[in-house]
């Protein structure tokens, strides 16, 4: 059997605020799916159960796992029926988000808060088959 091809993802630097404008209409449509959960429900029960619900069905949030290694953080995700193209890696100091784009439109994303501040200029990402893998190299400290 051939091993599959493995693609470069693109990785990008981004400000918080930048982001969370990109993310906001995906953030709307979770917020109204939540609500109409929990009004289907006769507005009872737990909120927290519908969200969780919302993001699962508007984000297709891929899964996905992170480690904490000696020198990097290493996130590795399943990402099935997205070209690699359609991904992107943006990376903050503390955070990285792993989103699928198509046509310009965030379709899916993951947030991960991370344990350690990473060298963002230095984080590379990597699609094999169906599964990315990203590589974030802690910052080094300050002298």
């Amino acid at each position: 059997m051939r091993p599959l091809p493995v693609f470069p993802v693109a990785v990008k630097l981004v400000e918080p605020r930048a982001l969370d404008a990109r993310l906001e209409k995906l953030k709307e449509r979770v917020r109204r799916r939540a609500y109409d959960l929990y009004c289907r429900r006769g507005n009872r029960g737990c909120e927290t159960d519908d969200w969780k619900k919302a993001e699962g069905e508007c984000c297709a949030a891929p899964l996905a796992g992170m480690a904490d290694e000696e020198n990097d953080i290493r996130i590795t995700a399943c990402v099935p029926d997205v070209n690699a193209s359609d991904l992107i890696v943006d990376v903050l100091p503390n955070e990285i988000v792993i989103e699928a784009d198509r046509g310009g439109e965030i379709e899916r994303y993951k947030r991960f808060h991370l344990p350690a501040p990473i060298d963002a200029a230095h984080v590379e990402a990597r699609m094999h088959g169906s599964e990315l893998d990203v590589l974030a190299p802690k910052a080094k400290p300050a002298r």
